[in-house]
């Protein structure tokens, strides 16, 4: 509402306000209530006189009193707007390069056990027939004396061949 908006002439007290009039109106209502014009919506249509002609205009009514609960609102919507919004913390250098580098560790281990294949088996001795005749027995039921004196070169045989794959 600027002062060229209508001569008086014209002025006509019946008539409805217009919707560019009607969102100047909430603007300038919004100002008042807050005090200036930062972050009032529509305040692109008002003009700095506008609001210290409508202040003067309302502190001359009731002397700049506020009502205590239009008095909370305002305040819950200040703090509202000034409230602190959390931010997401950046990630550390060494995670961005932990993930990527472990991942190709894993990968490349995953490529060399499947490529190389599983390692070579060692020819285990041969038992000879007195050890597996002893077996059998010892399967049977006979007494297992007979398959320990038989194990006894075996298992010698068979640490030798294990001494010799190792060493």
């Amino acid at each position: 509402m600027t002062d060229h908006d209508h001569d008086d002439a014209d002025f006509d007290p019946d008539r409805s306000a217009t919707d560019d009039e009607l969102r100047a109106a909430t603007a300038l209502a919004r100002a008042l209530d807050r005090g200036s014009f930062d972050a009032v919506h529509g305040s692109d249509t008002l003009e700095d006189g506008d609001l210290r002609f409508a202040a003067l205009l309302q502190y001359s009514a009731d002397e700049g009193a506020i009502d205590p609960a239009r008095l909370d609102a305002i305040l819950a919507d200040v703090f509202d707007e000034a409230r602190v919004r959390p931010v997401a913390a950046p990630v550390p250098w060494w995670k961005k390069i932990l993930a990527p580098t472990t991942g190709f560790a894993l990968a490349a281990t995953m490529v060399a056990v499947l490529f190389t294949g599983p390692p070579e088996g060692m020819a285990l001795p041969s038992p000879n027939a007195g050890l597996l005749e002893a077996q059998m027995s010892a399967a049977s039921g006979d007494t297992a004396g007979a398959l320990q004196d038989q194990m006894r070169p075996y298992r010698s045989e068979l640490l030798s061949a294990l001494e010799d794959q190792y060493r």
